[in-house]
């Protein structure tokens, strides 16, 4: 519900997108102060700006039980924030003409509240399914990472010496009489042959 509040004031809780054909969104733009008039006739009188019956503004259906959510880009809960979102609309955009046609037309978002409420009490379920899991994962996963770094810090530690390691050093068979002793081009020790 505290989700749903935020969204309705235009405070998004998240930055992600919300695909709002499933919160029964309807955009229209109201071109006359004559059609706002029966808007605001047509809402609840408290201040939840509820539509109390269905009305059809140029061939746009709006549901009863929709609430007004925003008038052009601000978020409106009360009367009073709509009539002050439609005078900010005039003085930007100009007063309506003699016959109350807007220079510009006003866009009003209806939003399903319902709807809205529904899918943050089941966004708050599945989060709270999910975070055990979450919590759960996120522990295995570091440790296998420390497992690695620890893996790695020991394979590095071997490598730090710069000298060479010696190694075992076999003696190989000695094999027959070596038929290199009598050849006059192998050099046995002491000076070379002269030539």
């Amino acid at each position: 519900v505290e989700l749903s509040a935020a969204v309705a004031r235009g405070r998004p809780h998240q930055t992600a997108m919300v695909d709002a054909s499933q919160l029964g969104t309807t955009c229209i733009l109201i071109r006359t102060q004559q059609d706002v008039d029966l808007i605001l006739n047509n809402l609840v009188s408290n201040e939840k700006l509820v539509l109390v019956k269905d009305t059809n503004l140029d061939y746009e259906f709006l549901e009863e039980g929709k609430n007004l959510a925003l008038v052009n880009s601000t978020p409106v809960q009360t009367r009073g924030e709509v009539k002050e979102a439609l005078e900010k609309h005039c003085e930007e955009h100009g007063p309506p003409d003699e016959r109350g046609k807007f220079k510009k037309p006003v866009k009003f978002a209806f939003i399903q509240m319902s709807a809205v409420n529904r899918m943050c009490i089941d966004l708050r379920e599945k989060l709270a399914l999910d975070q055990p899991k979450k919590t759960e994962e996120a522990k295995v996963e570091d440790e296998e990472e420390q497992v690695l770094i620890e893996e790695e810090e020991d394979i590095q530690l071997e490598n730090l010496s710069y000298y060479y390691k010696s190694k075992e050093w076999v003696v190989p068979e000695t094999t027959g009489d070596d038929i290199r002793k009598g050849d006059t081009r192998c050099v046995q020790g002491g000076p070379p042959a002269r030539v």
